[in-house]
């Protein structure tokens, strides 16, 4: 009762216990469903969680602060940055950079787009996902030797819109990115090979037959360039015979889909006139087998086919019993390889194939040390050492053996190919199968010696017969009185001198050439000449020290004529200077004396046969026998002041070297 009278007495505070009791009822009505709710959401994020650890694909999570509130298992085995090292802090770059720099989820989060060209090589918003960016990038510290990877980056909102974080995914695309640059390197590499090959090299649309590519020496052989080509058919260029000779016989391999081999054919060039090609054309199929394209691949044997006439005739001249060698066959292409920085071959043509015996695959990564005997592989060896440190062409001769152990000897012809940097990786190579020269150069010397063993010996009877008759004349001279007669015996006198002075000619001209020319020191080539002649009374300064030059074997015979004419006609010359200077186009050599020189109006006459006092046959010697090398001379001296003579010798002619080389 007196509870009742202090409730009725206390209206503020029954208001606050009914209030009290009425929340107590709803609590207990909502528990259930709320905490229902809240094991819900505890689940959801759990299952999140999960989802996110289990993912293959590497992610990370940042919060507003930039610090990482989620690091999965694929991320911190990619970058071997644990979880729990990294969650709660603001490291997530240590993953990917040496030093601290934003990544891409910073960028994002920040919206500081304006510093990713800074910090990206390539990047650009997604096309999948709204607000985010892509972005790819080359990171050097990642791994043993670097990584190719590709990030993508989102910002997270809240239910109110609200950036409370971003959330960063990346792929590893090293590999992708390996085989797009290895198939780059491969096309540069073939598009090196085309334009390197000396044959030309043509491909047609197989649809209309125009032409679609065109290398270097297509361009140089017909005489227009690649970009007149292009578009245009053989009709535009070839007289219309020609073009339809062309065109059946590309129309024959589309139809037939097999090679067309044409040992010869005739074409009308643009600069060179009439030219003959041994061409070989091929179909190219797309991917479905039908004709794309046509490959031709035409070698000009103009020269071999006169050079081969040449040859014939010089062997029925020569000795009807010498049997002349093969002809080359026709049509074989210049057998091809190429090799990596390491020596190991990456593959080698059907040409190369043909010749040597095995399959192209027999060859790809092996070394030359492999694949020949060490006499052989040695030299191929030290030659690809010597390229590789000075990369430019190289031309040289020697020998390969083919699988039966037949050697041939061949001219090689190498170079370098280089990848997308600028950087030597590899070696390409050609060689030329020159056994079958070679055996016909023996041949000829063979030839050339028994003639000048024949000349030898009619030049020494012709000569005793001459000096006989001298011998005659000097008897008659004082047993005829008739002073007629006496003049005729003088006449006859003089025809015999000319007899001498032509043997004499023809013997000292058949040696020239007789044997190939090789590099000799001039100074000590000089020495040796005038130690034929009394030099005691005349000087000589020699700066010419560790020059050679590449010459005939009777260089010597040069400096010999040229000295004796010194002092010959020199009449007062006490000195002697031989000296050189170098000009872009090759070498001058200067020989002088102090001598009276040569009259202004014989300078014209001086290399002429029959020019001098003697039998005329010294300096137009000397200018023959400089002629088979390249060489030339010419006198420009001042008259009453010497004479001078200046020797000119082609770059490729003259070298300096410390073991100087004697004729």
């Amino acid at each position: 009762m007196n509870l009742h009278s202090e409730e009725e007495a206390d209206p503020e505070s029954q208001r606050e216990k009914i209030i009290g009791l009425g929340e107590l009822s709803i609590r207990k009505s909502y528990y259930p469903e709320l905490q229902q709710q809240q094991e819900a959401l505890k689940q959801s994020e759990a299952r999140l969680r999960s989802i996110l650890q289990a993912s293959p694909v590497m992610q990370f999570v940042i919060d507003q602060e930039h610090r990482v509130i989620s690091w999965n298992r694929a991320i911190e085995t990619y970058s071997g940055i644990r979880a729990d090292d990294i969650l709660g802090t603001d490291g997530q770059w240590k993953a990917f950079y040496s030093e601290k720099r934003p990544v891409l989820a910073d960028i994002v989060l920040d919206q500081a787009f304006h510093r990713l060209p800074a910090l990206y090589r390539k990047f650009s918003k997604s096309r999948f996902v709204k607000e985010g960016y892509e972005a790819t990038d080359y990171f050097p510290h990642m791994g043993d030797t670097g990584k190719w990877l590709h990030a993508t980056a989102v910002p997270m909102r809240d239910a109110n819109g609200v950036v409370i974080g971003a959330i960063e995914t990346l792929e590893d695309i090293t590999e992708r990115k390996n085989a797009a640059e290895a198939l780059k390197e491969s096309e540069k590499f073939l598009d090196n090979v085309v334009e390197n090959i000396p044959d030309m090299i043509f491909v047609k649309d197989a649809h209309d037959l125009r032409f679609v590519r065109f290398n270097r020496a297509g361009e140089e052989l017909l005489g227009y360039s690649r970009e007149e080509m292009y578009g245009k058919n053989d009709y535009d260029f070839f007289p219309k015979e020609e073009a339809d000779f062309f065109t059946r016989q590309d129309k024959i391999v589309l139809e037939k889909r097999q090679h067309v081999d044409i040992p010869e054919e005739i074409i009308q060039t643009r600069l060179k006139g009439t030219r003959i090609l041994h061409t070989k054309k091929i179909m190219i199929p797309d991917r479905n087998g039908k004709p794309a394209y046509l490959l031709g691949i035409s070698e000009d044997i103009t020269e071999r086919k006169q050079a081969e006439e040449e040859i014939e005739k010089a062997r029925r001249r020569l000795d009807s019993t010498l049997k002349f060698i093969e002809t080359v066959i026709s049509a074989i292409p210049v057998p091809l390889f190429y090799k990596d920085r390491e020596g190991r071959y990456i593959g080698v043509n059907n040409a190369f194939v043909e010749l040597m015996g095995y399959t192209s695959d027999f060859y790809k990564g092996k070394t030359v040390m492999e694949l020949w005997p060490d006499e052989y592989s040695r030299v191929y060896h030290d030659k690809d050492l010597e390229l590789m440190k000075n990369p430019q062409k190289q031309v040289y001769e020697y020998k390969i053996l083919d699988r039966n152990g037949v050697e041939h000897e061949v001219i090689y012809g190498k170079n370098v190919f280089r990848d997308e940097t600028g950087q030597v990786a590899g070696i390409v190579g050609a060689f030329v199968d020159i056994t079958e020269r070679k055996r016909m150069e023996k041949a000829l010397q063979l030839a050339r010696n028994k003639i000048n063993l024949l000349n030898t010996v009619t030049f020494q009877d012709i000569q005793n017969a001459a000096f006989s008759l001298v011998a005659y004349h000097e008897l008659l001279i004082n047993l005829i009185k008739d002073e007629k007669a006496h003049a005729f015996l003088e006449k006859m006198v003089g025809l015999n001198q000319k007899i001498l002075d032509s043997l004499n000619f023809a013997k000292n001209y058949q040696d020239m050439g007789a044997r190939p020319p090789r590099w000799q020191s001039i100074e000590q080539v000089f020495l040796f000449a005038i130690s034929h002649l009394d030099f005691l009374h005349i000087t000589h300064a020699l700066h010419v020290k560790d020059l050679e030059v590449y010459a005939d074997p009777l260089l010597e015979n040069v400096f010999f004529h040229m000295m004796q004419n010194v002092l010959l006609y020199g009449e007062h010359a006490s000195e002697v200077t031989i000296r050189y200077q170098e000009k872009p186009e090759g070498l001058v050599l200067f020989i002088e004396d102090n001598g009276v020189g040569i009259p202004a109006e014989e300078k014209h006459m001086i290399f002429d046969r029959g020019y001098g006092k003697s039998n005329g046959l010294g300096l137009f010697l000397a200018r023959e026998v400089l002629s088979i090398t390249g060489m030339t001379i010419r006198e420009t001296g001042e008259p009453g002041r010497g004479a001078r003579f200046e020797i000119y010798v082609p770059r490729e002619d003259y070298r300096f070297t410390k073991n100087p080389q004697v004729s």
